[in-house]
């Protein structure tokens, strides 16, 4: 594994036998390991088996998202792998209102050109849910064997989606056709959304962090009363997540004192807490974003905050200095989509 400078613009990627990552991956308690699970993950889905073409991105990354998940239960256990698995479908749902129905399926019917793909980011969590659906209806017993199959029998090839989907009704749906029906398989493959017969992780330990999570945002419940000590990372990327949008600036201003949020070394919690932190109109926050903005070069963390930032006139002429300090130390592919952001485009 090789960590890269700050400037590398992405979490990882997958080349055979050398892993690159991303600075924004190490916390200090190894929280952010999922990142590392991913990646050798690919060394199956992605390197072993490869999507034929980039309209059939899921295959790589829907796959290996689903296994991350199976890492992460094996090294963790199922209460932790359920919380992530949650987040991340949380996350996918929250993702739909800013991506054009004709973006949503995990592979588009028209040709072969980047224009018409799916949206990139999105067939990574929907991918795997599909794989998860077929999992718990058929039950593991059935599916890892299929699942191993799939990489045994198309090994070193390049697969397209036609294929898969012809494996599963040989392999798997022929002598157990109510794990899904075809008009559900074709629903998940192209259709915009995510199904609604999907099912939908529910983690205990997430259900109670949803009930202070509301009474916190009323009031009712203060920030000691949190007890948020020994919270795992991704409750507090949960916690950043339920209260982006919904939180004042008074409130964000206790929890970063209480917590240290702003200053926190797990850059998955931080962009999070920033973002949230921004549409609050808590600018006490500007040192510390300006310092992650002017180290962090990973597009997923960047864009979104230079996004926010733009939207309000009291923070687009800092956002528009800051960038300007910061540009030289991003990625070109990073300058470019922030370029575009900051055009209004």
């Amino acid at each position: 594994m090789l960590v890269l400078p700050p400037s590398f613009p992405y979490g990882g990627m997958e080349n055979p036998r050398l892993t690159f990552l991303s600075p924004t991956m190490i916390a200090g308690d190894r929280s952010l390991n999922d990142l590392i699970a991913h990646e050798l993950a690919h060394s199956w889905s992605g390197n072993l088996v490869t999507n034929a073409s980039w309209k059939h991105f899921w295959l790589n990354e829907g796959f290996t998202t689903y296994v991350t998940t199976r890492i992460l239960e094996s090294m963790y256990g199922e209460e932790v792998a359920a919380m992530n698995l949650q987040v991340e479908q949380e996350e996918a749902l929250a993702s739909l209102a800013g991506i054009a129905p004709a973006k949503q399926a995990l592979v588009t019917r028209g040709p072969d050109t980047p224009a018409d793909y799916a949206d990139e980011a999105l067939v990574y969590p929907k991918g795997a849910w599909l794989l998860r659906t077929l999992e718990t209806r058929a039950g593991r017993a059935l599916f890892d064997p299929f699942l191993r199959g799939w990489f045994d029998q198309h090994a070193f090839q390049s697969v397209t989606t036609d294929q898969f989907a012809d494996y599963l009704r040989k392999k798997l749906l022929a002598k157990n056709p109510k794990v899904m029906s075809e008009a559900e398989l074709t629903e998940w493959l192209y259709a915009p959304g995510i199904p609604a017969s999907a099912p939908r992780i529910k983690s205990a330990r997430l259900t109670a962090l949803d009930v202070k999570i509301a009474a916190w945002l009323k009031g009712t419940l203060t920030t000691a009363q949190l007890d948020a000590k020994g919270w795992h990372a991704i409750e507090w990327i949960k916690f950043a997540n339920d209260i982006d949008g919904k939180a004042t600036a008074a409130q964000l201003k206790e929890v970063d004192q209480a917590y240290q949020l702003g200053t926190t070394s797990n850059n998955e919690v931080a962009y999070r807490f920033y973002r949230a932190a921004i549409k609050a109109g808590y600018r006490d926050i500007r040192a510390p974003l300006g310092r992650f903005l002017s180290s962090v070069g990973r597009q997923k963390m960047v864009l979104p905050l230079y996004t926010e930032l733009r939207k309000n006139p009291q923070d687009k002429a800092w956002a528009e200095a800051m960038y300007k300090k910061a540009r030289a130390s991003y990625h070109p592919a990073t300058q470019k989509s922030v370029d575009k952001k900051m055009a209004g485009k």
